[in-house]
């Protein structure tokens, strides 16, 4: 069974936690072969479509719905993970900018209707989101490694004990909610240490104490945290009761527990459960936080129990190895219930879905059963660069990196699509137009070219469908012949023009129109529609429920 999974890569937290490790653990597994693919590898969409299940981890982008639809017709199913509650993230928050932009949220429901299974990284995600989708799992983080105990705190209630917290810009105000009294509590406590691994804007307020009384690392990769996880004492995680952070996992808990660390943590969202467990310590208000921490420092014997406990609990309940399982048994069931519809398929969509996963250049095979494939060569870093900076409304500096990936890689679609858009945007119609076409020629079921081609056709495609409406048939069939002419896959023009010739009785031109379409654009849910109804009036009863049944598996809501 071959999984390829989607996500971002990197050295940090949900990279690690989300994609690496458990992607390792599955290819431990006898039966499996898994594939990790940054979304923004010029091989994605081969390897994509080419899985057996295909994992989407936080991967927006409008041609996630495509494949999903695609793999579909090819009875190959399809999960999306969710980890955060993006749409409902702080607004100070730097990720709070790409949501500004309404599309983000209607692409956000739209993945979880679209595919066929999704999968969350907490309870709480689930709650909110899961009734959205299809099929649902919440797959909770887990530990690929646990380090060897570390030794108890020592008896001495003189010794220093450290307090540290480490976390990134979206705890901001979760940080500063206790900061106050944290504040007013250290510098009764001349042996405690505060020890914070994070940006210095986060720090700011705790620069009013002493510079004994704590300090500021820099964040790392995952392994740096860890090795500073090994320096503390006891760790704190405030979460502050607000319905994103509902949605949140207890990741913090399970590194605090693993390092033999005593976790404090605010009894709201993932911790709620743990504190119900009672297998953490848990605080509702910041003076709570400061009794739970008085406690700790003035008892060594209630500090030695906790730690204890914890890491008892994280090495036999969240270890990595006893759970994936749960993946496989998933992953298999779905394989088994998406059945591919009956009725012929795009030569396009069977050609690319045919491609042997290790045909495909640059995987980096890290096991006998597990490879990967991230941004290696200096087109892929080129265009990543140049995508982070369409981002943020760069569109000069975007230009350039597209044009220098292109110098590395003339046959770069994506940097080629990407490039056409801008041109677009700066109303430079006709080089946008060569970019969509090269980039069409290369990847002919990508969504961002063929809508590029049709884009210019759109003032008379309204033109024709407005003398439809009006009865001038023979006008309106001349205007999208007109279009067809330009572009012979237009799938607004070969759908109307079906329709206008089968309203003339001319069914069998306005079939022809259909298999036109369906070959260029295999996902086209109204085209599969439209070819049901007319192979019905024509008597073709099998024909009909075949594509009727293909329509239906693109839009379950037409069933």
């Amino acid at each position: 069974m071959r999984i390829v999974v989607v996500g971002s890569f990197g050295s940090q937290g949900d990279p690690q936690y989300r994609v690496h490790q458990p992607a390792a653990a599955l290819a431990a597994l006898p039966g499996f072969e898994v594939f990790e693919l940054h979304p923004d590898a010029v091989a994605r969409d081969a390897a994509a479509l080419a899985a057996d299940v295909l994992v989407l981890t936080m991967t927006l982008d409008v041609e996630a719905l495509r494949l999903i639809r695609q793999r579909r017709l090819l009875g190959r199913p399809t999960v999306v993970e969710l980890n955060d509650y993006l749409p409902d993230v702080q607004p100070w928050n730097p990720a709070a900018a790409s949501w500004q932009d309404p599309r983000s949220h209607a692409l956000f429901q739209a993945l979880l209707q679209t595919c066929d299974g999704c999968q969350f990284s907490s309870e709480g995600l689930a709650e909110r989101l899961a009734h959205q989708s299809r099929r649902s799992v919440v797959f909770a983080n887990h530990l690929s490694q646990i380090p060897p105990p570390r030794p108890l705190p020592p008896g001495d209630l003189n010794a220093t004990v450290t307090i540290g917290w480490g976390g990134s810009i979206g705890h901001r105000d979760d940080l500063r909610s206790i900061a106050p009294a944290l504040i007013d509590w250290l510098p009764r406590h001349p042996q405690v240490r505060l020890a914070l691994m994070t940006e210095p804007l986060l720090a700011e307020p705790f620069a009013v104490l002493s510079a004994e009384q704590w300090q500021l690392h820099r964040p790392g990769s995952l392994l740096d945290h860890l090795q500073w996880l090994q320096t503390l004492d006891i760790g704190v995680a405030p979460l502050l009761p607000t319905d994103y952070n509902a949605c949140r996992s207890d990741v913090k808990f399970l590194e605090y527990a693993a390092a033999g660390v005593v976790p404090v943590l605010q009894n709201h969202g993932p911790y709620r459960s743990l504190a119900e467990q009672g297998v953490a310590l848990a605080f509702s208000s910041p003076e709570e936080l400061v009794q739970i921490l008085e406690q700790l420092v003035q008892d060594v014997g209630l500090r030695q129990h906790w730690s204890r406990k914890v890491y008892g609990y994280v090495s036999e309940e969240r270890r990595l190895s006893g759970h994936i399982q749960e993946r496989a048994v998933v992953y298999r069931r779905l394989r088994d219930v998406c059945i591919a519809p009956p009725g012929p398929l795009s030569p396009l969509l069977v050609q690319q879905s045919e491609q042997p996963l290790e045909s495909l250049a640059d995987w980096q095979r890290l096991s006998p059963q597990h490879w990967r494939m991230g941004l290696n060569t200096p087109a892929d870093q080129e265009r990543q660069a140049a995508i982070a900076a369409m981002q943020r409304g760069e569109g000069a500096q975007a230009e350039r990196g597209f044009r220098l990936a292109l110098q590395h890689d003339d046959a770069d679609h994506h940097s080629l699509s990407f490039l056409a858009l801008l041109l677009r945007q700066r109303g430079d119609q006709l080089q946008a137009l060569q970019c969509f076409r090269r980039a069409h020629a290369l990847a002919p079921l990508a969504l961002r070219p063929r809508n590029g081609l049709e884009h210019p056709h759109r003032a008379e495609l309204q033109r024709g469908q407005a003398l439809a409406q009006q009865g001038e048939v023979e006008a309106a069939i001349e205007i999208f012949r007109g279009i067809l002419c330009q572009h012979r896959s237009h799938s607004g023009a070969l759908l109307q023009l079906a329709a206008m010739l089968r309203s003339q009785g001319r069914k069998a031109l306005a079939r022809a129109c259909l298999e036109r379409l369906l070959q260029a654009h295999p996902d086209h849910t109204l085209g599969h529609g439209s070819m049901a109804g007319l192979l019905n009036s024509m008597g073709d009863e099998a024909g009909a429920a075949a594509a009727l049944k293909r329509a239906q598996v693109l839009d379950p809501s037409l069933t």
